[in-house]
Formats: C-alpha cells, sequence, structure tokens
C-alpha cells in the first residue's frame, strides 16, 4: 500500500473516524458492506473472530444470523463504534483492542477466523502462526480478497476501492500458498456474487 493511501486509512480508523462510513459507501459505489458481508456464507464452525472488524457491520451481521461472536481490532476508535453497535441492537458478542499477531484469546477456542481485504499484517507468520493457535481442529480462516466488476459503470465508480485492494493483496495471493501450508494445509478459493459484482474468496483450513 503506498504511502499516502496508508495515511489516509490510518485518519479514517483514528482522527477521521466518524467519517468512515459515508466515505467508503462512496468510494465503493454503495457496495462495502454487501461485499464484507457475504463473508458470512463461508462460516461453517463457532465461534467466530473478525480481526479488523472495523465498525462492527459484519459481526452484528453475524450475531444476528445466530453466531457467536468476538470482533478485534487495533483501533480504539473502531472498537468502540463496534462496541456500540452490537449494544444499540441487543446483539451478543464482545469486541477487544488488540493486535492480530498477539490476540488475548485461549488456545484452540475459534472456529472460524474472518478477515475481509486485510492489509500488510495477513501476510505475516507471526499472524498465521497466531491464528493457527486460536483456531481449533479443522478451524477456517476465511480472507476475502478481492472484488471483479461485470458492469463497466461499476468499474468506473469505485475504480479507487478495487485499484487499491488489487495493489494490496497482490503480495498475499502470491506468496500466501508457501509459508501459511506449514498452518493452514488445505487452501481452496470460491466466489460469490454480490450483485453486479463477484467477491473472491480464500478459504484456509486446519487440520
Amino acid at each position: 500500500m503506498n504511502a499516502i493511501a496508508r495515511r489516509i486509512l490510518d485518519l479514517f480508523y483514528t482522527r477521521w473516524s466518524w467519517a468512515y462510513d459515508p466515505a467508503i459507501t462512496f468510494v465503493s459505489a454503495g457496495y462495502w458492506y454487501r461485499w464484507v458481508c457475504s463473508a458470512a456464507v463461508f462460516v461453517a464452525m463457532p465461534p467466530v473472530l473478525e480481526v479488523g472488524c472495523g465498525r462492527g457491520r459484519l459481526l452484528a451481521h453475524l450475531a444476528k444470523a445466530g453466531w457467536p461472536v468476538t470482533g478485534v481490532d487495533r483501533s480504539e476508535s473502531m472498537v468502540l463504534a463496534s462496541r456500540r453497535r452490537l449494544s444499540t441492537a441487543g446483539l451478543p458478542g464482545q469486541v477487544l483492542l488488540a493486535d492480530a499477531a498477539r490476540l488475548p484469546l485461549a488456545d484452540a477456542s475459534i472456529g472460524t477466523i474472518v478477515t475481509t481485504f486485510p492489509t500488510e499484517y495477513a501476510m505475516r507468520e507471526s499472524t498465521w502462526r497466531e491464528f493457527a493457535r486460536v483456531l481449533m481442529p479443522h478451524g477456517r480462516w476465511i480472507i476475502l480478497d478481492t472484488i471483479t466488476a461485470d458492469r463497466p459503470v461499476l468499474r468506473l465508480l469505485p475504480l479507487y476501492v478495487l485499484v487499491l485492494l488489487e495493489h494490496n493483496l497482490r503480495p498475499l495471493r502470491s506468496c500466501g500458498d508457501t509459508v501459511s501450508r506449514q498452518y493452514f494445509p488445505r487452501h481452496r478459493r470460491e466466489t460469490i456474487p454480490v450483485g453486479a459484482t463477484v467477491v473472491h474468496a480464500r478459504l484456509l483450513e486446519k487440520e
């Protein structure tokens, strides 16, 4: 991710967190949370941990569907926003301020981990090791890693988001089959249509 994009993203997660929802909705032509919530179809085992939970839209979506949920984010603003969302909706779940490489969770305590369009942390062996630690046997890590658009107008409206995701996650797709297979031997690719777009996911499973 280039330095300017990284700085803007950091601001939206801290000082400008109040503007995150309208900004991401605008630049994605209203698709962002539809993409994010599409991860729910791949959840197979409870409880569910979302790493990088942001403002808690997916957490709330999963909790409404009956999944026991925990969210983790390293932004205090996002953690507070997620907690408010769950509390206001009367939904169960906890949201923790933590880093992906140091999860405050017991060994083999999570059935499914979800990361939607993750940043560089998902390419680090420390993250893979930690995710494998907290996952139960046969647990699954869901990674939403890119979007393709079927209609020309949708290639123009959310162009910046699509280009940024492609640039940011290309290393994850190219190197993810090397070290990560030590921790997640089974990999497969899946897609799901969302409106005029297609979400691409990678499912990594622990032995």
